[in-house]
């Protein structure tokens, strides 16, 4: 049975979302036939585990708006789950898992997909309105036009194979950005569609062509949730993972994405940075990692939060103390003045080291 650790942010986020939509932890417990201390135990974290079936029934029943699928998508795509089909037994539980995988999930694209995908053009000697051409043809979709453009739809043709089938309307642009790294992110379905144009343009055979995307996206650490919950799970078995996570390590170790990588590594210094800082200062550390936690804990602020938190500070070393606390001063009033809310703000003065 396919289960998943339940931590603090699935209990925020099943809490969130149903105060959102106006739904008692009695009523979301009846609708998918559970008692409320079920429901009470996952929103707070006491409960150790959740069936995935389970999970899913209460991401169907709460979710209703882009934000909110952006929201699950992010959870999803941060845990480490053995998903297995043979588990989320009904067909909506299971379309709505692989949506989310193909269609909602954004995905960092690779650097070295990127190159491929030039390379590959450049030798061929097509131009990307060849390949949007190409994938904007649905040549291998029968009856494309009774389909929804850009919207994948999930069939079932038993409990052990799914159908998925998308006709793509795609402009130009959307290559050329990927290309020009304008673009850093998109969906799955979106990079395996790109990636299975250019194959056709080569190998002219549908099923094969498929087949090569596939295992293209896969060496280019493009994987679906399933596969990148393999590799976690067989990293995490080698003992990858936690070298990863503990200190720096030789990269081509690790089938994760370097991005995921990256962030690994990039936590360690972090983690480096406040010790030190506490070292000097513990009172005014946790005070400050507490409104920060509280900033990134409020879904909607999320982003902004973090873009704040990484603004380039190149130069400020060179300021003084007090004008160091002048710029800060400012930034805060801003802040302050811009959304009303003083109290949001108060008890923090910077303190340089």
């Amino acid at each position: 049975m396919a289960t998943t650790k339940v931590t603090p942010e699935l209990g925020k986020i099943v809490r969130d979302l149903r105060k959102q939509a106006g739904i008692t932890a009695a009523d979301l417990a009846k609708a998918i036939r559970k008692s409320s201390g079920y429901i009470s135990n996952i929103e707070n974290s006491k409960a150790k585990i959740i069936n995935c079936k389970d999970m899913f029934d209460i991401f169907e029943v709460l979710v209703s708006d882009a934000v909110d699928k952006s929201r699950v998508n992010d959870f999803l795509n941060s845990i480490k789950i053995d998903f297995d089909p043979s588990d989320i037994t009904s067909e909506i539980k299971r379309e709505f898992f692989i949506l989310f995988d193909k269609q909602f999930r954004a995905i960092n694209i690779e650097e070295s997909l990127v190159e491929y995908i030039k390379t590959e053009m450049d030798r061929e000697g097509f131009t990307v309105d060849d390949v949007i051409a190409e994938l904007n043809s649905n040549r291998a979709v029968e009856n494309p036009e009774k389909y929804q453009k850009n919207k994948l739809i999930v069939g079932f043709l038993d409990d052990n194979f799914s159908v998925e089938t998308i006709v793509f309307d795609l402009p130009t642009e959307f290559l050329s950005d990927i290309l020009s790294r304008n673009t850093r992110s998109t969906n799955y379905i979106r990079l395996l569609g790109i990636v299975y144009a250019l194959r056709m343009l080569i190998e002219s055979n549908a099923s094969v062509a498929l087949s090569q995307a596939k295992a293209i996206l896969y060496e280019n650490r493009i994987y679906t949730l399933d596969e990148r919950n393999k590799i976690m799970h067989d990293e995490e078995q080698l003992g990858v993972l936690q070298e990863i996570k503990r200190t720096h390590i030789d990269k081509s170790k690790s089938k994760l994405s370097e991005e995921l990588i990256q962030y690994y590594e990039a936590l360690n210094g972090l983690v480096d940075v406040l010790d030190v800082i506490k070292d000097e200062d513990a009172a005014y550390t946790a005070q400050s990692l507490e409104n920060l936690a509280k900033s990134l804990n409020t879904y909607r602020v999320t982003s902004m939060a973090l873009a704040l938190l990484a603004m380039p500070l190149t130069g400020v070393e060179t300021l003084t103390v007090d004008e160091q606390k002048l710029l800060f001063s400012k930034i805060r009033r801003l802040v302050e003045d811009t959304i009303g809310d003083k109290e949001r703000n108060r008890g923090l003065e910077i303190e340089p080291f």
